[in-house]
């Protein structure tokens, strides 16, 4: 992907339906343009490239309005949403459809609107190609639709789809093309260097997201407002106030001695006079020959071992400093 678009970087984006068994129903849930066009529509933070390479990072929600026009005389509706589908039960849906969706469109109780050079070209219910030089709408058949949508549609109408982007915390709309490319991100986690956390606000309800560990990829601005972005290993995460974090890194930077034992499942660490012994999921360890009630049992996800980060540091004789601005804990040894 990277050589067929000559890019000298990428990183991934956005969210899609992970948990949906049949994945030819994996659709995104976040932003995404391309060359100044929606490819998919979202209400979510994201981060923004606009034509002049510029780039910010915004929450924003797309607003689209669709205008036929039938002898002379234009009927403006709104859209829903470009390249998403709100379920079979939704009959009052109105979705505008590209091939970036796919090539057909074959979803019950609607109405689709073919279009080829900005003009309908068809009106369906029953299943449809998206031309490869044009687009299409779906519209549910609801009876609101039925009497004040449908009728106003006819072969031969040239039809315009005008979509906007509005900030919800500004309130500021932008046109496209103005904005050249988005993909969906999130949470957001700095504003001017200050720490501005709030995944509820963002939109984010999955513990896997909010709270759980994993590899985890950032995209920003730094102060001088070039593009910084990045990838960080297997994150640490809060169990009811206690900081859980993957050991390694650190056991390694400390020069810390440690051995896995796979058959007893026993992790031992040697750092200076100081040593202990524990095992995944169970909150006693052995320092220095003495049992010690540690905050949280150790546990492995994904390959990873993470211990209580206050406990395991000072019992190797290191001290920590918590910086609540910036999120931040300090270690020294």
């Amino acid at each position: 992907m990277l050589t067929r678009n000559h890019a000298i970087a990428g990183i991934n984006g956005t969210f899609f339906d992970a948990y949906e068994k049949d994945d030819t129903q994996r659709y995104p849930n976040g932003l995404l343009i391309g060359s100044g066009k929606i490819m998919h529509s979202g209400i979510n933070p994201a981060f923004l490239v606009y034509a002049d390479k510029t780039a910010s990072l915004q929450r924003i929600q797309t607003e689209h309005q669709i205008s036929v026009t039938h002898q002379s005389k234009a009927y403006t509706f709104t859209a829903w949403g470009v390249n998403k589908y709100y379920g079979d039960s939704v009959n009052d849906q109105v979705v505008w459809y590209t091939r970036d969706f796919g090539p057909t469109i074959d979803f019950p109780n609607s109405t689709k609107v073919v279009l080829r050079e900005g003009k309908v070209t068809a009106i369906t219910t029953e299943r449809v190609n998206i031309p490869e030089d044009g687009q299409l709408f779906l519209i549910g058949n609801s009876s609101n639709n039925k009497t004040y949508v449908l009728p106003n549609i006819h072969i031969g109408d040239t039809v315009k789809l005008t979509s906007s982007l509005q900030n919800q915390d500004s309130g500021a709309s932008s046109l496209l093309p103005t904005v050249d490319a988005a993909i969906g991100a999130g949470p957001h986690l700095l504003t001017n260097g200050v720490v501005d956390l709030d995944v509820k606000r963002d939109g984010f309800t999955d513990p896997k997201i909010t709270t759980g560990a994993n590899i985890r990829s950032f995209i920003g601005l730094d102060a001088s407002h070039q593009l910084v972005m990045g990838t960080l290993s297997a994150a640490s995460y809060l169990l009811q106030e206690t900081s859980m974090v993957p050991f390694r890194g650190i056991l390694e930077r400390i020069g810390a001695k440690f051995e896995w034992n796979g058959t007893s499942r026993t992790l031992t660490v040697q750092h200076g006079s100081n040593q202990f012994q524990l095992q995944p999921d169970h909150s006693v360890m052995i320092w220095n020959g003495k049992s010690v009630v540690l905050p949280k049992a150790p546990t492995i996800i994904d390959g990873h071992i993470y211990m209580p980060l206050r406990a395991i540091i000072e019992s190797l004789g290191g001290h920590i400093q918590w910086d609540p601005q910036l999120y931040r804990a300090s270690l020294t040894f």
